[in-house]
């Protein structure tokens, strides 16, 4: 790759011929698409029919069910009283930042994926 240089108002630039642009662009992309990929890995695969349900319902109860807790041991678990699990899951109270967090950990889902 034959690299030039100019000056335009102040910064200098680099002028290549189009076809090395073109290369460097496509690599970059494709390192942009390995990482996203290499990202996903770590992340959960879920169903079509959980995804729409987790669309259509409350969160808190849809990750609960698919990982077959009780509300009683879910409850428990995260440190708070059935009534104000049961209040969050039908969307009566929002609960805390701080309730969120401890029933996103008990549930291995991150408090964005909760209401």
């Amino acid at each position: 790759m034959k690299l030039q240089t100019i000056t335009i108002q102040g910064a200098a630039c680099a002028i290549v011929p189009l076809k090395d642009y073109d290369a460097l662009h496509e690599a970059l992309e494709d390192a942009a698409d390995a990482e996203a990929l290499r990202l996903g890995r770590d992340e959960e695969a879920i169903p079509m029919s959980m995804a729409d349900r987790l669309h259509q319902g409350n969160p808190v109860r849809v990750w609960r069910e698919h990982r077959d807790m009780s509300a009683t041991d879910l409850a428990a678990a995260a440190g708070i009283s059935n009534s104000q699990l049961s209040a969050i899951e039908n969307s009566e109270s929002s609960g805390s930042v701080a309730t969120l967090r401890r029933i996103a950990k008990v549930l291995a889902v991150t408090v964005d994926d909760l209401p």
